[in-house]
């Protein structure tokens, strides 16, 4: 790799500046802002690094799909990212603007640098620097960019379903998310799926004062919280019945995983200003955060939340509440689940609204293309990354994984601190070019 590995050091420079050039274009898939411009951009820079791209439309944001690489190649890697970012709101709590991508302190500070355009453009000059070098790329290639993950892909895994044979490869590889606080590469093999609801109470047809209405009108924001007090216990444990059936045990080399990732619960606890870890006393911090499936508060509104006092019944409550699942978990079974309890429980006029969905995706940690992920990152870092069985977060791997039958593989190329979704999201320049390199090394081993 030491001629690849040069080309990509001698034009770090324009590989910085072409990925200020991509965080400068707004692309806020929240928002429909930007996005489709942004695509046109990415494609055009994936064509000037020798990709063939093109645009396909989707009923949301396009997709940005390339290839390269022989037809007959021994191997085939989808290669999947977003070109879409998260709102850059609160803007006053930027140090720069969000899309003024600004260096300091080697890092490149915008929004999108790290969340996924710096992670995602890593994949295009190590495929640039491969061919410029090499003159082809030993396998064939396809590159798969969407502009919905911010807001959940909900156009993925149509597009997915109805283009299986273009999208067709042996496995599938992801550059995305911050890694280890130890600054040690890291690989996972899956991520936890989600669920998010939104349940609401009704009561009087408008809000009414507490002393005319006080204890004869029904309240809708304690119907809230007498319902969600029934669903949990006081180790965090889900008392929805079901709720567990399905979840998947851990496997003893995914034990042995879990097992071996640095934790240091002191740094912890200081780093999050907590006094101790939620939960049962169980599991330890990783397979809770990793294995278990959660359900979670988001949020809660009604009635009067303003400067000062208002007294009044609230005639309305709503709650934001959210499930992270893991296999073999089905996100239409947790959500009938959740109804059936209320119903069950009295709160049987409780509104339950699914307002989006994904379900959970996990990769077998001993299938034969980890090793060539392996020494890849060796190749790049010199010692051998962290193994996650899964992530905590969700990213939409399952299109891959479940429904397209493939292997799916992510390492991050940030930083643990990369600070996306807040302001002042970074990346390392050490690491946007690291990255580069893993993915050119991954090009070679794959071929093996």
């Amino acid at each position: 790799m030491k001629e690849v590995f040069g080309y990509i050091e001698e034009d770090e420079k324009r590989f910085i500046e072409e990925l200020k050039q991509l965080v400068a274009q707004p692309s806020i898939s929240s928002y429909d802002q930007g996005v489709k411009e942004c695509a046109l951009l990415l494609k055009e820079m994936m064509e000037r690094s020798g990709i063939e791209a093109r645009i396909i439309e989707t009923p949301g944001q396009p997709i940005v799909y390339g290839e390269t690489g022989p037809q007959g190649a021994p191997l085939t890697m989808l290669i999947y990212g977003h070109y879409d970012v998260q709102p850059p709101e609160p803007l006053d709590l930027w140090e720069t603007p969000p899309f003024e991508p600004t260096v300091r302190n080697n890092r490149l500070y915008g929004r999108g640098t790290a969340d996924n355009k710096g992670q995602l453009y890593a994949h295009v000059k190590a495929t640039e620097a491969y061919l410029k070098t090499k003159g082809a790329v030993p396998i064939r290639l396809k590159f798969i960019f969407e502009g919905e993950e911010e807001i959940l892909s909900p156009n993925l895994e149509g597009f997915a379903r109805a283009n299986k044979e273009l999208l067709s490869s042996d496995v599938v590889y992801i550059a995305d998310g911050p890694g280890h606080e130890s600054l040690k590469p890291t690989l996972f093999f899956g991520c936890r799926g989600i669920v998010y609801m939104e349940l609401r109470a009704k009561g009087a047809k408008m809000d009414y004062h507490s002393g005319n209405k006080g204890g004869v009108l029904p309240n809708p924001a304690w119907d809230l919280v007498h319902a969600l007090a029934t669903m949990k216990d006081g180790e965090d444990h889900v008392l929805i019945e079901g709720f567990y059936d399905r979840v998947r045990a851990s496997s003893e080399i995914e034990k042995r995983a879990l097992s071996e990732i640095p934790y240091d619960e002191k740094a912890v606890l200081s780093d999050l200003k907590i006094g101790s870890i939620a939960g049962s006393k169980d599991y330890g911090y990783y397979e809770k955060l990793l294995m278990r499936p959660t359900l979670t508060i988001d949020g809660f509104q009604s009635g009067f939340t303003g400067r000062g006092m208002k007294t009044i019944i609230p005639s309305e409550a709503m709650v934001k509440l959210e499930s992270r699942l893991v296999p073999d978990q089905n996100p239409d079974e947790v959500v009938e689940g959740v109804k059936r309890h209320l119903l069950k429980k009295g709160f049987g006029h409780i509104e339950v609204k699914v307002l989006t969905k994904a379900a959970p995706s996990r990769t077998p940690m001993d299938h034969p293309f980890a090793q060539k992920v392996i020494r890849s990152i060796e190749e790049v870092h010199g010692i051998s990354p962290i193994l996650y069985p899964s992530s905590g977060g969700t990213l939409p791997s399952y299109v891959f994984t479940e429904i397209m039958g493939l292997p799916t593989f992510w390492v991050p190329y940030g930083q643990n601190d990369i600070q996306n979704h807040a302001p002042n999201e970074n990346i390392r320049l050490d690491f946007y070019l690291n990255g580069i390199k893993t993915t050119a090394a991954l090009i070679r081993f794959a071929a093996q």
